[in-house]
C-alpha cells in the first residue's frame, strides 16, 4: 500500500474508518449541499490556478439546479479568491506538484522556486481552524520527500488561510440586503500566510504509524459525531 498523510491520518482518526476506505473500498454516495467542503474546497484551488471565472465555471459544473444557496457560494469564490491571487508570485509558482514513491503518496499545493535552486512550500486551506492544521504532519512531510525525492531544498513552508464565512440571512432581511451584508463581510476578510518550523519528529510519528497499520488486524471504532 502506498501511503499518504491523509490515509494514516484516517487511521489515527479511526482505524475503523480506514479498514472501510483503504481496505473494503466502500465509497460513499454524496449529496452534496451548496457549501459542501469538498466542492467548494476544489474550486478555491481551481480559481488560484486557473483564474475566477473557471473557478465559478467548474462550481455550478457540479449540481443540477442552482439556487439562492449556491449563488451565495459563488459570492464568496468572486470576492475571496482575488485576495490569495494577489499574494501570489505567478512567475515563480507551481501548483500541484506531485511527489511520489514505492511507499508515498502527496501532493504540494503551491511551490515557489527561489533563483538558488531551493523552494518555499505551500498548503490552502480554507478554514478558519488554523490550529488543527498548524498541528499537523503535512508540510513536514512534503519537505521531507520533496528533499529526499527531487533534491530541492526547502528554505521555507507554511499555510495560506483562506477564511470562512457561514453568515446567514437574517429574517428581518430580504435577499437584497442580505447579500449586501455578505459582501461587506467577504471584504472584510483577510487572508493569512502562517509560517510552520520543520519538526523531524512528526515525520518520524508518521512512519511509526504506518507501521502500526502494517501490523493490525484489528480496527476498532472511534465513534464521532460525523458516524452519523
Amino acid at each position: 500500500m502506498r501511503f499518504s498523510h491523509s490515509r494514516v491520518s484516517t487511521f489515527i482518526q479511526c482505524p475503523y474508518k480506514f479498514k472501510l476506505q483503504y481496505l473494503d473500498g466502500a465509497v460513499t454516495i454524496r449529496d452534496p449541499s451548496p457549501d459542501d467542503a469538498l466542492i467548494v474546497g476544489n474550486a478555491m484551488h481551481k480559481g488560484i490556478e486557473q483564474g475566477t471565472r473557471a473557478a465559478l465555471q467548474w462550481y455550478c459544473e457540479q449540481f443540477t439546479v442552482l439556487t439562492d444557496l449556491h449563488i451565495h457560494e459563488l459570492m464568496k469564490l468572486e470576492l475571496l479568491l482575488p485576495k490569495v491571487q494577489a499574494i501570489i508570485d505567478y512567475d515563480q509558482a507551481v501548483f500541484e506538484l506531485e511527489l511520489q514513491t514505492p511507499d508515498f503518496a502527496g501532493y504540494i499545493d503551491l511551490m515557489l522556486k527561489a533563483d538558488d535552486g531551493s523552494a518555499q512550500i505551500y498548503d490552502f486551506k480554507y478554514s478558519n481552524n488554523m490550529d488543527k492544521y498548524l498541528e499537523s504532519a503535512q508540510l513536514h512531510l512534503y519537505k521531507y520527500y520533496l528533499e529526499k525525492v527531487q533534491g530541492i531544498p526547502v528554505s521555507r513552508m507554511g499555510y495560506i488561510f483562506i477564511p470562512k464565512t457561514s453568515i446567514r440571512q437574517k429574517k428581518t432581511e430580504d435577499l437584497y440586503q442580505f447579500r449586501r451584508r455578505l459582501t461587506q463581510t467577504l471584504e472584510e476578510l483577510a487572508v493569512s500566510v502562517v509560517e510552520v518550523a520543520y519538526d523531524p519528529q512528526k515525520v518520524a510519528g508518521f512512519f511509526q504509524t504506518i507501521e502500526q497499520i502494517q501490523s493490525a488486524s484489528e480496527y476498532p471504532k472511534q465513534p464521532t459525531k460525523l458516524c452519523d
